[in-house]
């Protein structure tokens, strides 16, 4: 038995709103994931156009900074490249209020502390640059969304199929005995692989203990505390091991995936779906935007905090130095609002909108703040000036990203490491 294992029903529930600061419980609009509706009205009305400059400003330059290489997304699926050019009608969204989640209440965690406002997990203090409390929660169930409907058009599906979203991309078949969920967060794509996969027994790990109890409905799946960059603490190997939004917090990518290598099965599979704060478009609106300057300056901080979250470019490169085989890159783009002028590209988008605009704000404290020193007003301005920038939907831009799967030889070899 794992003494980290943590039965659901022991954790602590809380109201939903436990955890929010006054702005967070004034709440977001916009559609949520588990209300997605096929648009079906056309409206002449433009609802989506705006009046606001093309991008602020920020008077700050990022210190110590070099140019981040500029990624190039040539094989992006034909699939996800969205055309901004205006049309004279566009679907009605049935927007709703901002309510709890379907997934029931919010989980506290016990072992959280409170800084400038928010609720942070305290078992590993430093390590995970965001917080995890009720806002947070909700960010990382809109990112899913998103995710969902990015991985049902790379594989060709209906993007509005819920509740068959595409949860991976790699071939795999049946129900995998064993499967790990690194950095579950919410728990909602564990919870829903294992829904799915009744066979399977689903096991999602993170920092913080803020899954919901489902042990009655969906009993195959359970979460665990762990830090995956100490000793693994799994007394068995696994299957499949999934990834997602996993590009700031380790310190050693390539050591988590040497890790994932020697605690699959042989023929098992792992996947990383993430992506990057190297913002872009394919217009160059973003250029000299103050959103764009944050992106170097989140990037610049992390490193300063021993951080390189540009690794999800490397994942393919590292999983086959490490003996990984069949790897393959599917690099798409994650619209970062609904500037496409196409479906389902624009509903994306307003998924994308609502995490993004969030994680600008949650995560500047500690790349901005603590990484490179600015001073709190300071640090205000910027996250201001980009959230402003991050719904201009006048900016075309997207944060580029991958989706890397590849599978463990049948014959067990790892290549030696020159490392």
């Amino acid at each position: 038995m794992v003494d980290n294992q943590i039965n659901p029903a022991d954790s602590p529930s809380v109201p939903h709103d436990a955890g929010r600061s006054n702005e967070g419980s004034k709440g977001h609009n916009g559609l949520l994931p588990d209300q997605l509706q096929r648009p079906s009205e056309i409206s002449n009305q433009d609802v989506d156009m705006v009046d606001s400059s093309q991008g602020a400003t920020l008077d700050l330059t990022p210190n110590s900074t070099s140019a981040c290489q500029q990624t190039v997304l040539d094989s992006t699926p034909s699939a996800l490249k969205a055309s901004a050019e205006p049309v004279s009608k566009e679907p009605q969204y049935h927007e709703q209020p901002y309510p709890p989640f379907a997934r029931g209440n919010t989980i506290g965690d016990s072992v959280s502390v409170e800084e400038r406002g928010r609720i942070w997990q305290n078992y590993k203090p430093d390590k995970y640059f965001l917080p995890n409390d009720a806002i947070e929660q909700d960010r990382l169930d809109f990112a899913h969304k998103s995710y969902s409907m990015i991985l049902n058009l790379m594989k060709g599906a209906d993007a509005y199929a819920d509740p068959d979203d595409a949860l991976s991309l790699a071939p795999i078949t049946g129900d995998p005995p064993r499967v790990l969920d690194i950095g579950t967060g919410t728990g909602i794509w564990a919870i829903e692989y294992a829904r799915r996969h009744p066979l399977s027994k689903v096991i999602g790990s993170d920092l913080s203990l803020i899954q919901p109890d489902v042990s009655a409905e969906v009993p195959n799946v359970s979460f665990v505390r762990e830090d995956v960059e100490d000793e693994w603490i799994h007394d068995t190997s696994f299957d499949f091991i999934h990834l997602r939004l996993m590009f700031t917090c380790f310190i050693n990518h390539k050591d988590v995936i040497q890790k994932a290598f020697d605690n699959l099965n042989p023929g098992g599979w792992i996947e990383y779906q993430d992506c990057s704060f190297n913002i872009d478009s394919d217009d160059n609106t973003h250029r000299g935007t103050a959103l764009h300057q944050w992106g170097h300056l989140a990037i610049a901080g992390a490193a300063a905090k021993g951080r390189d979250i540009e690794a999800a470019r490397k994942y393919k490169r590292y999983m086959e130095e490490i003996g990984f085989v069949d790897v393959v890159e599917r690099p798409f783009k994650l619209f970062g609002n609904s500037w496409p002028r196409t479906q389902p590209e624009k509903t994306i988008g307003r998924f994308t909108e609502v995490s993004g605009k969030e994680v600008i704000r949650s995560v500047s404290a500690k790349l901005l703040g603590e990484g490179l020193g600015i001073s709190e007003n300071k640090l205000q301005e910027i996250v201001a000036q980009s959230q402003k920038d991050a719904v201009n939907r006048k900016i075309h831009f997207y944060w580029p990203g991958y989706v890397v799967y590849g599978r463990k030889p049948v014959d067990n070899r790892s290549v030696p490491q020159s490392e």
